[in-house]
């Protein structure tokens, strides 16, 4: 019976050793469970973390945006309330029929001095319009748009004043009435009967309604409002008839 000691000790052993294993393993799943889950969690909070610095730095780039738009919104009516002198003199000039008034101011220096006294307190550097020029990357097309027809039509009737107080002769052949026909038409398209039933003679009406669309345009900019693509297309009718008028040197340069 010497075999059952030995036996003994030699299961005794396996069982040992099978419990070693056992618990060896265990320890090792265990650690590598734990080091895994500790992995996983460090790079979850490194996506939260990424996440997070993302987002906030879209926010703050939308903030720091949003409050360039507010600047530029004040800039670009800055600028139509810098140009109201030459809304007046659109106003006053629009009052004479002007081909009639510039044969008559050719030959007719007294009729030259009430245009000179009219324009006297009038200086017409308010059309360049710098600091709201600086608001174009920051406003819709359409705004700029506007803002540029606006700018262009009053730059018109200073310009008839201008030929008025010098009483040139044929004055009225230097005032490109077509392009500024396709400008107003550009702008308010609604409008387009009316002005060709009206003709040039009274472009002055629709200057407080381009105005006005100009504002409603500023408001929902500062509403989060996007240019939707009629109004981008609007906006690229309207530029290219002022850059139509431009090309013709007709129009007095507003950064004079």
């Amino acid at each position: 019976m010497a075999w059952i000691p030995a036996l003994t000790t030699t299961t005794v052993f396996g069982l040992l050793l099978g419990v070693v294993i056992w618990l060896s393993r265990n320890l090792i799943i265990t650690r590598l469970t734990n080091s895994v889950r500790d992995e996983l969690g460090s790079k979850q909070k490194q996506i939260e973390a990424l996440r997070s610095g993302a987002l906030s730095g879209i926010v703050n780039r939308q903030s720091v945006l949003y409050q360039r738009q507010i600047s530029a919104v004040e800039q670009l009516w800055g600028g139509i309330l810098q140009m109201a002198p030459a809304k007046g003199i659109a106003t006053q000039v629009a009052l004479f029929k002007f081909e009639n008034t510039a044969k008559a101011a050719a030959e007719n220096p007294q009729l030259q001095q009430l245009f000179e006294t009219m324009g006297a307190q009038f200086d017409k550097s308010c059309l360049r319009t710098l600091e709201a020029n600086k608001s174009r990357p920051f406003v819709t097309p359409i705004a700029w748009a506007y803002f540029y027809a606006y700018q262009t039509i009053l730059g018109h009737y200073v310009a008839k004043m201008l030929i008025l107080q010098q009483g040139f002769r044929d004055g009225a052949k230097l005032i490109d009435h077509e392009n500024i026909t396709k400008i107003i038409k550009a702008a308010l398209p609604h409008q387009s009967e009316n002005i060709d039933r009206f003709g040039h003679e009274m472009f002055n009406l629709f200057i407080d309604e381009l105005e006005n669309n100009l504002l409603l345009e500023l408001r929902r900019i500062l509403e989060g409002s996007e240019a939707n693509d009629e109004n981008v297309r609007q906006a690229s009718q309207i530029l290219k008839a002022v850059e139509e008028l431009q090309a013709q040197g007709d129009q007095p340069d507003s950064e004079a």
